[in-house]
């Protein structure tokens, strides 16, 4: 067992390797450990709990072993060096805010299991250009890819049930989206000051547009 912010601060930790016996991190227990660049995750390890390790500013590269079921809000929040996340098939559960800011994540992969992509996990990931979403993502929470400035296309799951609040809300290059008929709602600002979407096509099946769905979308010359 490893408590609660038990290296929080240690700002010149630099490696961490794990216990094989080690099942749960704990809240915070390496938050602001500034100068970690790599982690090595045992194979028994389950939870990663909220803010374990937000503000790891080196960290650039993460391999999750093949057992993890849950990332907690803001267990990686404001690691600014990642490059790419790679969310392994046993993941069950990806808290708010996970991965909020950071900045230099490219490539977001998620694999099958996972059902539901919590609010804003990936938020203002503004270099995020590679997004792969798996087929049994059913519900993408309230601004999850909000302020994620440089992408520009999204295939959505075929089982996505809705596109919820502020979900690409100002994702400013975003052209293209696939929207798969399973969708029935558009929430409050879902596309909102996606200023380079030029077209949109809404199913039949869809029964609800809420308010500013698409507000400031300033090149949208389609909707079908």
């Amino acid at each position: 067992f490893i408590g609660t912010k038990a290296f929080t601060n240690c700002c010149a930790l630099k490696n961490i390797e794990l216990p094989e016996n080690l099942e749960v991190l704990e809240d915070q227990t390496f938050s602001n450990c500034s100068s970690v660049e790599t982690i090595t995750f045992n194979e028994g390890l389950r939870i990663i709990n909220a803010g374990c390790f937000t503000n790891c500013n080196l960290l650039s590269e993460l391999n999750f072993n093949k057992n993890l079921e849950e990332i907690c809000g803001g267990a990686f929040e404001h690691c600014t060096s990642l490059k790419e996340v790679i969310l392994p098939d046993s993941l069950r559960l990806i808290g708010t805010g996970a991965f909020q800011e950071c900045t230099s994540i490219t490539k977001v992969i998620v694999n099958e299991g996972l059902t539901d992509l919590a609010a804003s996990c990936f938020n203002k990931c503004v270099n995020l250009v590679d997004l792969q979403l798996s087929s049994t993502i059913n519900f993408m929470s309230h601004s999850c890819f909000a302020g994620c400035v440089s992408l520009k296309k999204v295939v959505l799951p075929n089982n996505l049930r809705a596109v919820y609040d502020g979900v690409f809300n100002g994702c400013t290059a975003l052209e293209e989206v696939n929207i798969p008929e399973s969708v029935k709602l558009f929430g409050g600002s879902c596309f909102a000051d996606c200023k380079s979407l030029k077209q949109m096509i809404i199913h039949d099946g869809v029964t609800t547009i809420t308010a500013g769905s698409f507000r400031g979308c300033s090149s949208l010359e389609l909707i079908r």
